[in-house]
């Protein structure tokens, strides 16, 4: 315990003494009357404040003991200040979040790892909610409810959660900004752009809709793909009425002078379309790559599925028996249970791998779901055989025999289809030297 009769020494001694400070801290002492009637310290605030003094008793600061922030502290002066810069305190405030910003650097022997800077940018994170918003596909008035309310006080206390209209006007401003940049992106490639184009239509409220995606080469060399149009069509849906929603299109990025050609399927509207689109730009005087001989590809992939749904039909009833089966396992977890014990112990197949269902629009489901069956034909022979529930669902031998020889046919046509399914490098290329070859 220090002596009652210790002084305090002034600022400019003990800076000598702590260089890393810009102005040193007095040892404790205990006050005379005097100066505890002048500078007592009755605030809450002083509980995160340190009291700073010098010669000169004008000059008195306080300096925060979590920001190491120095401000004034007159003996006279209220503490409203000091009260305002802790409430609004980054270091104070987010000394509970440490833990959520640990930083990727971790070390072995000590095994602790390093914390970044805790200090928040709101308009960084008021970005990225509504980013999160988008890219989930969440509603815009996830961000008032009460979880995620907390979520947010809990990462950032001082950040005021935002309304749901006001992230909708970030979502409009932000997707402005973005599509500047990728019209700067499509304005500024080295050379032609290429579409692909096919119309959706939904099931329950039978609007039809069109998705336009463009395709380049960016400074870099690298390929690029950016959907440009995803909206609703307006009947009657037939060519006419679409192309002039794709000119519309192409007019509004500024890019009706650098097509290089559309990639789309074999629909009889798209013929009517192609052919309108390519007068149209001849007519406002645009120049075609190759005089419009390639404005048009078919889809490779269109082409492939088309072969494939008539090779299936052949053995529509054996594929629907696999189906049941599987449905069968995938709702009664105790069969299933069984199942897999039984193709691991008795006929001693992979236990990791598991029977595959389909879906119905995507033929490389199905081709999947045929291998996986021939895979587990043992076991399926073994329990099938022996459920009086799936027996009526046993195949043949001759069944078998078909599965395997249109599981050997779709095998080409799914390898081919992954070759052309490629998102990151391009593949007219390939088909190119296809028809070299052939023409050849």
């Amino acid at each position: 315990m220090k002596s009652s009769n210790s002084k305090k020494r002034p600022i400019e001694t003990l800076q000598q003494d702590d260089d890393d400070d810009d102005v040193a801290v007095l040892e404790t002492s205990t006050p005379q009357h005097d100066e505890a009637k002048v500078g007592a310290c009755r605030s809450l605030v002083w509980k995160d404040m340190e009291r700073l003094e010098s010669t000169d008793k004008s000059e008195t600061k306080a300096r925060c003991l979590h920001c190491k922030a120095i401000l004034t502290a007159k003996s006279k002066s209220e503490t409203s200040h000091l009260k305002r810069h802790l409430d609004k305190c980054l270091a104070k405030n987010n000394v509970s979040i440490k833990n959520f910003l640990i930083g990727a650097q971790h070390n072995s022997e000590e095994q602790t790892m390093t914390l970044k800077d805790p200090k928040v940018d709101p308009q960084a994170l008021r970005k990225s909610i509504c980013m999160y918003v988008v890219s989930g596909t969440h509603s815009f008035s996830i961000v008032e409810e009460p979880g995620f309310k907390h979520m947010i006080s809990i990462a950032c206390p001082n950040y005021k959660v935002l309304s749901r209209h006001t992230i909708r006007r970030d979502a409009l401003k932000y997707y402005e900004e973005e599509r500047k940049v990728v019209m700067s992106n499509l304005q500024n490639a080295i050379g032609r752009i290429s579409f692909t184009s096919d119309n959706w239509r939904n099931d329950h409220t039978q609007d039809e809709y069109i998705c336009i995606t463009a395709h380049w080469i960016d400074t870099n060399w690298k390929l690029q793909k950016r959907i440009i149009r995803f909206g609703a069509l307006t009947p009657p849906f037939d060519g006419l009425n679409i192309v002039e929603d794709v000119s519309l299109c192409l007019s509004k990025w500024k890019i009706d002078g650098k097509v290089g050609c559309f990639t789309l399927d074999d629909a009889r509207y798209n013929n009517v379309m192609i052919g309108q689109i390519k007068r149209e730009l001849v007519r406002n005087g645009k120049q075609l790559l190759f005089s419009g001989d390639f404005f048009q590809i078919r889809c490779c992939c269109h082409i492939i599925n088309l072969i494939v749904q008539s090779g299936l039909k052949l053995i529509d009833s054996v594929v629907e028996k696999i189906r049941a089966i599987r449905k069968h396992f995938r709702y009664s977890i105790p069969k299933k249970k069984k199942f897999y014990e039984i193709a691991q112990k008795t006929c001693h197949l992979d236990g990791r791998k598991r029977i595959r269902g389909d879906c119905c629009v995507r033929w490389n489901s199905t081709f999947l779901m045929l291998d996986r069956a021939l895979y587990f034909r043992p076991a399926i022979d073994h329990v099938v055989e022996k459920d009086s529930e799936l027996k009526m669902y046993l195949l043949d031998d001759v069944e078998w025999e078909e599965v395997s020889v249109i599981h050997n046919f779709l095998k080409v046509f799914y390898n081919v289809t992954n070759e052309f399914s490629t998102s990151k490098t391009p593949t007219a290329n390939i088909y190119f030297k296809g028809v070299g070859k052939f023409n050849v």
